[in-house]
């Protein structure tokens, strides 16, 4: 049987990413010998260092901790009628940490896809309507645009916030904070939300909870939200890793990440290569230019990943054990990225 390890011809790997890939051939791809923490180095000996994977894999790639904390973990959930402890503490655990207090409902589901499907999902069963809204979609003010909408899906990071809950709550959409793409912590914060102007409604998790692995989660901001059906979703594997990974952020993994993106925010404003803008470990680095897919390539190239959030703005999002040699390192290869790219 083939294993992913079996040596492979390297112009064969290719044919077959090209030939079985679900949206067919495209630009050749790197494989990925080894991978741990931030460093990531591929099967032609290219070493990269990857600060964009902080978001999904706050602990970096093939963590040891998470590892330990998989060690004996159950696999799946139990059958109808029976609960595993590990669920039933996450569930409390996330109620505290979601702000506005602890008399809320907490559903879990296998993906953050599936987490933001089931928040709209419980909008539109709670209004009885059927119509979505995204903040990020909408230009300008918000005034009369909601009074037909189930739901209203808001970035946390977005500055009308404040004038988007007060939206919904006038029309009587529900407000969705979209936290699927957000680690806690990544932020500074357990949660994107902590400290923001606003309150959402149903805040919606993905894998960076559990810190890679297969996982979502929907917190509401009141027991009296709630779904017609139990839930399947999050293993408890899943939820013992979350567990232990909120632990360590509220261990002091937090104050790291304060110190190590303080650095970062630092060193990207030092370079005047464009607005900086985040918190904690996730950073945009704007600027007028429509040439964020091309910095992100010449990136690459000089060994470090970066992805594009935008046509004029580049996301930094490393894992949180990255180290300042390691900012120092993505500044060297973004400084070369910028000569080739802006010369």
């Amino acid at each position: 049987m083939m294993k992913p390890d079996d040596k492979a011809p390297f112009g064969q790997r290719h044919r077959w990413h090209a030939r079985h890939n679900p949206v067919g051939p495209g630009a050749r791809v790197g494989f990925v010998r080894t991978a741990r923490g931030a460093r990531v180095e591929l099967d032609d000996g290219s070493r990269l260092l990857d600060f964009s994977c902080g978001a999904v894999l706050p602990l970096g790639h093939d963590s040891p901790e998470v590892r330990d904390w998989l060690a004996g973990a159950a696999l799946t959930v139990d059958g109808s009628g029976l609960e595993r402890l590990e669920r039933v503490v996450l569930r409390h655990k996330l109620a505290e940490i979601v702000p506005g207090g602890t008399n809320r409902r907490v559903r879990f589901c296998d993906s953050g896809p599936e987490a933001l499907a089931a928040a709209v999902s419980l909008a539109c069963r709670r209004t009885g309507r059927s119509r979505v809204a995204y903040l990020d979609a909408v230009r300008g003010r918000l005034d009369g645009g909601l009074a037909d909408a189930a739901a209203l899906v808001a970035h946390p990071f977005d500055p009308r916030l404040k004038q988007a809950a007060r939206a919904c709550r006038r029309d009587g959409a529900l407000l969705v904070s979209d936290e699927t793409r957000l680690a806690p912590g990544i932020t500074g914060a357990l949660t994107a939300l902590q400290g923001a102007p606003a309150r959402a409604d149903l805040t919606a998790f993905g894998p960076g909870l559990a810190a890679g692995l297969p996982f979502g989660a929907v917190v509401t901001a009141s027991s009296t939200l709630r779904w017609p059906e139990a839930d399947r979703g999050g293993t408890p594997a899943a939820c013992r890793v979350a567990l232990e990974f909120i632990s360590r952020l509220e261990a002091g993994l937090l104050e790291a990440v304060a110190a190590l993106g303080g650095r970062l925010a630092e060193a990207l404003t030092g370079l005047r290569a464009g607005e900086v803008r985040g918190l904690g470990l996730s950073f945009v680095l704007a600027s007028e230019r429509p040439d964020a897919a091309a910095l992100a390539g010449a990136c690459f190239r000089h060994g470090l990943i970066v992805t594009a959030a935008a046509q004029n703005a580049l996301r930094f999002e490393p894992p949180m054990v990255a180290t300042e040699a390691d900012i120092e390192s993505a500044l060297a290869a973004l400084r070369q990225a910028l000569a080739e790219v802006r010369k």
